[in-house]
């Protein structure tokens, strides 16, 4: 049986928190990165119409969450997304440092999907 959206949603954030959280083994960490790519996939294969859904996670309460997001969406060329980076690259901590580096990338036209899929 097929994961709804809301399902997906649920699976992309929660390992967006739990990878976000910093303190799992590197196995684990790959495995919530894996975990994500395959949430969005699923969602980004449904069409146009679910991607409301993955940008609703723009305004979610975990910065894990929205940088994630904001990554993917930047690197298909939603220039919406950049503001949510430069809210969260004045983090003074990794999180801040990780905005910076994504904001960087986009500047140089360089910056590829986070899962792999759909960059601009």
């Amino acid at each position: 049986m097929a994961e709804t959206i809301d399902e997906l949603v649920r699976r992309f954030r929660e390992a967006a928190i739990s990878k976000g959280a910093f303190q799992v083994n590197p196995r684990e960490d790959h495995r919530l990165h894996a975990e994500m790519a395959r949430a969005f996939r699923a969602l980004e294969s449904r069409g146009p119409e679910v991607q409301a859904a993955f940008q609703s996670l723009l305004l979610d309460q975990s910065a894990h969450v929205r940088s994630w997001v904001a990554a993917q969406m930047l690197s298909q060329g939603e220039g919406s997304a950049r503001s949510v980076l430069e809210q969260l690259r004045k983090d003074p901590g990794l999180l801040g440092f990780e905005a910076e580096i994504v904001l960087e990338q986009y500047r140089r036209g360089k910056l590829a999907s986070p899962f792999g899929a759909g960059g601009a």
